[in-house]
């Protein structure tokens, strides 16, 4: 797609939180279908931070399809989604303030609100606010 195609395009900014079973397919969706949703609803989804047990990748102009399939493929192999913590380094943990304190720092890059995906299988997820502050 040409980048001022692109840019004719409502913009909807997406944080998932959870990136197994459930979130990569979520993840494989929305690279796979981008085209085609761009061209039957004149949009693009642009996933700007998928966070995971041991780590959050934040991208608040959009990640790649081949930065998405890049995540599902390190959780396919028990590595963190943030490629900048691959290797050991400890990351972003996801207790309830962890995962506050993403929503804040995404929703502080973002001039639009988001739609937050909590699929995660974690206990501890349950103290994100109800009202996200984006």
């Amino acid at each position: 797609m040409s980048e001022s195609r692109r840019d004719e395009l409502q913009r909807i900014p997406i944080v998932v939180l959870g990136a197994g079973g459930v979130g990569a397919a979520l993840l494989r969706q929305i690279a796979d279908g981008r085209a085609r949703t761009a061209d039957r609803a004149r949009c693009r989804f642009e996933v700007v931070a998928i966070a995971d047990r041991t780590s959050a990748w934040v991208a608040p102009g959009g990640l790649t399809d081949a930065e998405l399939r890049d995540a599902v493929a390190a959780k396919a192999r028990r590595e963190p989604v943030d490629p900048a913590r691959r290797g050991g380094t400890a990351g972003l943990a996801t207790a309830p303030g962890d995962l506050v304190a993403l929503v804040d720092r995404v929703a502080a890059h973002l001039g639009q609100p988001a739609i937050l995906v909590d699929v995660t299988a974690a206990a501890g997820t349950h103290g994100l606010p109800a009202e996200a502050p984006f």
